[in-house]
């Protein structure tokens, strides 16, 4: 009897030991741990919003304006990163790197944050306002992937600190979308009247619109030296001669034209950015797709991804801007009229 006695009282010494233990090492790991990193952090939350986006579009009817589409990617990237960048150690907010960024929301310091949630509430926030015709069905996608994380996050912290990383990421996305409202962009081409002059460009079959965004180039960009970025002359001078480089380049293009195999037209057809049931990812969906295959197979952190997604909205939108705007500084005819005009007539683009 005395030994089954002291065998129970070995057995509630043992498991006090091991109860006391545990306390001691989880509230060292809070103290030590919390509030985490968002080096610390996963970034699978970033992935899933990234990949609902571009599904949500992918299926878009009419497809997203892709200058326009272009933009709103911008601003969400750097959307996300200002959501995450109090818990980046040694960080600074990009508002101080990019053209006219005005000052970001501030989060408390001394308070405790879950990045993920902030990610996740500054992302969902920023869908709704920058993704352009969303229907009813992508509503409750958009909504049921916040819940869904919000569910995760309950599990392992508190409702305050929840509620705090929610209401951090969903002031980011508000700032952003701000700023966005002043930036000039405009896919508008009212009052515009286009150059008339030897291989100038015309509007083009089937469609023969006006031009698209002529104004584009005069947008705020994100970064000061794109400002004052110069294109080079066209490098080969317009001609009409058959035996002339301009020619010769239209030729070249009717000739592989003609001889598309089955594969090429349809890797052709998905890579054009034009978006729409059928056809693609509008862009710029196929960047972004490659951008999140890449950080999921070396398994970023939070961090990191949001620095990547961040540079490469920034270069995408900058690059678009600059482009737009050497567009029209080039004004060259299109390969369509020219090669309707001059080689066959019958020609047809994909």
């Amino acid at each position: 009897m005395m030994r089954l006695q002291l065998w129970r009282n070995r057995q509630k010494a043992g498991s006090l030991l091991v109860l006391s233990l545990c306390i001691l090492m989880f509230s060292c790991r809070k103290k030590d741990n919390w509030p985490p990193k968002a080096s610390d952090e996963s970034a699978v939350v970033v992935h899933d919003w990234y990949k609902l986006m571009i599904r949500i579009q992918l299926h878009s009817t009419p497809a997203p304006m892709a200058q326009l589409n272009m933009s709103n990617f911008g601003y969400i990237g750097v959307g996300l990163f200002e959501s995450v960048l109090p818990g980046i150690k040694g960080s600074t907010s990009l508002s101080k790197k990019l053209y006219r960024m005005p000052p970001m929301p501030i989060a408390e310091m001394s308070q405790q944050y879950l990045w993920t949630a902030s990610a996740n509430a500054a992302l969902a926030s920023m869908s709704r306002l920058f993704l352009a015709g969303l229907t009813d069905a992508n509503k409750v996608s958009i909504d049921s992937l916040e819940e869904a994380y919000n569910q995760r996050f309950s599990l392992g912290i508190t409702g305050d600190v929840l509620s705090r990383s929610q209401a951090f990421g969903r002031s980011v996305a508000a700032a952003i979308h701000d700023w966005s409202r002043s930036d000039s962009f405009t896919v508008s081409n009212v009052g515009y009247q286009r150059p008339v002059f030897p291989g100038a460009w015309e509007p083009t079959p089937p469609l023969f619109v006006n031009a698209v965004g002529p104004y584009i180039g005069n947008a705020r960009p994100f970064l000061e030296s794109s400002l004052t970025t110069t294109a080079p002359p066209f490098p080969v001078p317009y001609s009409e001669d058959p035996s002339s480089d301009f020619y010769k380049m239209a030729e070249e293009v009717y000739n592989i034209s003609m001889a598309l195999t089955p594969e090429q037209k349809a890797t052709a057809r998905f890579w054009a950015d034009v978006g729409g049931p059928g056809n693609g990812y509008p862009i710029p969906g196929h960047w972004i797709s490659i951008v999140t295959q890449v950080l999921e197979k070396h398994k970023l952190n939070l961090w990191r991804t949001a620095e990547v997604y961040a540079k490469t909205s920034i270069a995408t939108r900058d690059a678009m801007i600059n482009t737009w705007r050497f567009k029209f500084q080039y004004n060259i005819i299109r390969p369509v009229t020219y090669i309707n005009r001059f080689i066959d007539s019958s020609w047809q683009t994909l």
